[in-house]
């Protein structure tokens, strides 16, 4: 239920229409009517859409055309269209197009428009797709906010006999029947040898208009369905739904239509038709025997005759008359608006090189009769939608407040009355603003899964449009990605905007001439953003993604525990016990190499190297960056450190490996990344040496990058904790009755401690180790606000500056106070972005492991220990200064002591208990 209409309201009270490429037909002059012979419809009446060209259906299989060059012309995304077999008589269209990152793991989004009876190709080409169709209707252009550059769009054609779809309509009429071939359609598709590898991703479910029928009712049986597979009862894959999404979407009309009556009269543009018009409307609803009761009758029971009437009566009266002169999708335009672009002469000449079977309609009044008929569009869908949301499923309500045939304020009417978990806290929310690219544009709500957006300037379907000095689409772009990316809504400033929504071109690096002067070349985080580095990314993000991240738990575990021994004996010593478990684990982890001392060569040599190495690479750190040519200067400060930065980088590298090949020959190796390498090294071939290369490279990267950030993140814990004893009085009340008796902490707490959960994040908000972030580099030349950004530009995300963004954390955004991360009803609330591990494409890969060692540290030392200022001979508390200095990228808590003792003599047991080999100073 969306597209255009040409409707002109006359004062006396009748209307005509002629339609341009109405997505919700007019029927007899009404928008959204009844055929006046539905009293006399049968099923038999029903038809088969016959095929003009001879196609030959296989049952049970696709019918594909691959990679036809239409559309998609990013190089080397994969796209495929055509027809999904149901049964020799039903035949489903769909267009399928490859995420532009990431494509083997990307989630798969499904879209479907409403109508009913519309075209899924409405949303490719008026809305999201790749490219997006031109003013002249015949050409398309690459569309740059399009929805595949993150996921797999999958666009579909239903139900049968909507736009290039066809066969058989005789059960085609209502949303659950239309949910039914949908499901048939997609076990089809995933068990596809060509799509069967995206089963295992993450589904979402993306709609529109009437979509607030279809996304609940499909999604429902998407979830029933899974329900009888592990119940034995149907047979089939199960879909790993975790997403919905409704634009614009008719779910209650119950609740929805009086909101024709509001809006007519005020919205954000102006009224739509004089007070006599608006005056009849309201007796047609308020009357006894009118739509309110006609809808409610439907409601209760009522029969497909009586929901049908209530659509007949109610459009009739009051949807089509309070639309006035003006354009139902797009308000401030007079009828009929030219935009979006129709489609249909576009389709007509790539039709057939695409696949398809049929000439292509918009909508297809056939399928639209028979839900009508059936008087699916007065039932209710909202317990469907409330049964998703419980269930778990993320789901965004959006729309766009230009829009008048599906309204916001209709949308939000049946949103405030939803009944779900989440309902009572979003009640309780405030209207936030949602900034793209720093520009307000929409006002939203977020309250556990359930997200609610009101676009502005946006009409019916919301990413055509565009607001202010945003571009076409860019609005619903963002939102879409922070939705997939399972986060809620948020709003975004500059950083987001560039290194993450223009990510293709702001994600290189700095290239300084003193990098390879010092063997740094090694680094990942330093390499220019080409196919090198993807590849290296590809091999990172392979062992230290969040599913692979818990095979170091045990590791992790174990250096924790050796920390808290450690400071049990020799608590005046936490800077070199933090030393040691920050360089310890990414060691052990990358090579299987125990450290058992600071004097250890590979951590004297890692530390040298990294606090010389950082000094040089700073800003104003060595003119060489600037002027390179002075590389070639002899005897010069650089010349003389970068020497033996690069001496201790190759003590850094090798002594590990050279470990490891003797503990391998030996056959006492532990579990590695390097190692279980180095055990397959003998079946890669010719391409060993590449390998091992690069697996190297990143192996050196984890533990040189990691260890100094972690450093940093400790510190700043230990001071804060010292210097905020309520902060500590409460966790340790969360962690003593969590654990009960004295335990050590374990991983699988993790989830019922969210006030340490609250402390990790604030931390890391309060003091980001890399305040300023890695530089990002633009590759291409770009416009922002107004600035030209030439191409090689460096921009750098100031973090520390972000993270105290008072209109974000509130006037005491300064201050350290985990309890920001709560919700009104004491939950943890969902703002778990922590921005210190960086933006887009840089940012970094280490991050689940890295939280993992962080929180694990955080809740041990609580767990264990009181954190105290240290006492003058007068007993006097000796103050901390809040000083940082920064090593070069990285700031660190100027030293400071403190007082670390057991909470009691249970917990010193605990500790000595799980005391492993231990290491010596």
């Amino acid at each position: 239920m969306t597209m255009r209409l040409s409707l002109l309201f006359l004062s006396t009270g009748l209307f005509v229409s002629t339609t341009l490429a109405g997505q919700v037909p007019v029927v007899d002059g009404v928008i959204g009517g009844v055929p006046t012979s539905f009293s006399t419809y049968h099923e038999t009446s029903r038809k088969f859409f016959t095929v003009s060209t001879a196609a030959a259906t296989t049952p049970g299989k696709l019918r594909v055309k691959e990679n036809t060059g239409i559309c998609e012309t990013t190089p080397g995304v994969y796209q495929a269209s055509g027809y999904g077999d149901i049964t020799a008589n039903k035949s489903m269209w769909f267009w399928f197009f490859a995420a532009r990152n990431n494509a083997s793991t990307a989630p798969v989004a499904l879209w479907f428009n409403g109508g009913p009876g519309s075209s899924s190709m409405i949303g490719l080409f008026q809305e999201h797709g790749p490219c997006r169709i031109n003013n002249d209707t015949k050409t398309v252009s690459l569309n740059p906010f399009s929805w595949n550059n993150e996921v797999n769009m999958l666009y579909i054609d239903q139900p049968i006999g909507t736009g290039f779809s066809y066969g058989d309509l005789v059960d085609v009429g209502t949303s659950q029947a239309a949910a039914a071939d949908v499901w048939s359609f997609l076990q089809i598709f995933f068990n596809d040898t060509r799509f069967a590898p995206y089963l295992p991703n993450k589904l979402a479910l993306w709609t529109e208009s009437y979509g607030g029928h279809y996304g609940p009712t499909f999604a429902a049986h998407i979830l029933n369905q899974n329900s009888a597979i592990d119940a034995g009862t149907v047979s089939g894959v199960k879909l790993n739904l975790q997403v919905l999404g409704i634009g614009n979407g008719l779910t209650d009309a119950l609740l929805q239509y009086p909101a024709y009556l509001t809006y007519a009269a005020n919205n954000a543009y102006h009224p739509l038709v004089p007070a006599n018009i608006l005056d009849a409307a309201t007796q047609a609803w308020n009357s006894t025997d009118g739509c309110q009761s006609l809808i409610s009758a439907c409601y209760n029971g009522g029969s497909n005759t009586t929901c049908t009437n209530a659509q007949f009566f109610c459009n009739n009266n009051i949807l089509g008359p309070l639309a006035g002169q003006w354009d139902v999708y797009y308000v401030p335009t007079a009828n009929p608006d030219p935009y979006p672009p129709n489609i249909t002469d576009y389709l007509a000449s790539i039709g057939a090189a695409a696949g398809a079977d049929v000439a292509w309609q918009m909508t297809s009044p056939d399928v639209y009769d028979d839900f009508s008929f059936s008087g699916d569009w007065m039932r209710n869908s909202r317990p469907d939608l409330e049964t998703v949301i419980n269930s778990g499923v993320r789901t965004l309500i959006y729309d766009g407040d230009a829009d008048f045939i599906v309204n916001y304020m209709g949308v939000e009417a049946m949103v405030d009355a939803l009944d779900t978990q989440f309902s009572a806290l979003y009640k309780q929310q405030s209207w936030s603003t949602y900034n793209v690219q720093g520009q307000p544009a929409g006002q939203y709500k977020n309250a556990g899964t359930f997200s609610y957006i009101r676009v502005f300037g946006a009409g019916h379907e919301v990413p055509a449009y565009k607001f202010g000095t945003l571009q076409y689409g860019q609005v619903a772009a963002q939102m879409f990605t922070q939705i997939m990316r399972n986060e809620s809504l948020s709003p975004t400033e500059d950083a987001e905007e560039l290194f993450e929504k223009r990510a293709a071109i702001y994600s290189s690096r700095i290239v300084l001439a003193t990098r390879d002067m010092m063997g740094w070349d090694y680094n990942v985080a330093s390499f220019t953003y080409d196919d090198n580095w993807r590849i290296h990314r590809r091999i990172s993000q392979q062992h230290l993604k969040a599913e692979s991240a818990h095979m170091y738990h045990p590791i992790q575990s174990r250096k924790v525990h050796d920390m808290m021994a450690g400071l049990l004996d020799s608590p005046e010593r936490l800077e070199e016990h933090n030393k040691m478990l920050s360089i310890s684990i990414p060691l052990t982890t990358m090579y299987g190499y125990e450290v058992k001392s600071l004097d250890d060569p590979v951590i004297v040599a890692a530390d040298r190297s990294v606090e010389l190495g950082l000094k040089v690479v700073a800003l104003g750190g060595s003119l060489v960056n600037i002027l390179p040519i002075f590389k070639y200067v002899p005897w010069t400060w650089t010349q003389r450190v970068t020497k033996e930065v690069k001496r201790l980088t190759e003590d850094m590298k090798r002594i590990p490996l050279e470990a490891l090949l003797r503990d391998m020959a030996a056959g006492t190796a532990i579990p590695s990344l390097v190692g279980n390498f180095m055990e397959r090294k003998q079946t890669a071939g010719a391409t060993a040496e590449e390998e091992e290369r690069r697996i190297l490279n990143v192996a050196n990267t984890v533990y040189s990058a990691a260890a100094d950030t972690t450093i940093s993140a400790t510190k700043t814990f230990f001071y804060l904790l010292t210097t905020h004893q309520d902060v500590q009085r409460k966790a340790q009340a969360e962690i003593d009755r969590v654990l009960g008796s004295p335990r050590l902490p374990t991983f699988e707490d993790r989830a019922s401690l969210p006030y340490i959960e609250a402390i990790y994040r604030e931390t890391l908000r309060w003091y980001p180790p890399v305040v300023m972030g890695l530089p990002h580099v633009s590759t291409e030349d770009d416009w922002y606000k107004g600035y030209f950004i030439p191409k090689g530009t460096a921009l750098f995300a100031n973090i520390w500056a972000i993270n105290r963004d008072e209109e974000k954390y509130g006037p005491d955004s300064y201050a350290f106070n985990p309890d920001r991360f709560f919700d009104k009803d004491g939950k943890l609330n969902d703002d778990d972005r922590i921005l210190a591990y960086g933006f887009g494409r840089r940012n970094c890969v280490g991050k689940y492991v890295a939280s993992s060692t962080l929180w694990l540290m955080m809740v041990t030392t609580l767990a264990c220990f009181y954190l105290r200022k240290q006492k003058d001979e007068k007993g006097n508390e000796i103050e901390i200064d809040d000083e940082f200095d920064e090593h070069g990228l990285v700031g660190h808590k100027k030293e400071f002591q403190c007082d670390i003792t057991p909470r009691s003599k249970e917990w010193r047991d605990v500790i000595e208990a799980a005391r492993t080999q231990g290491y010596k100073f």
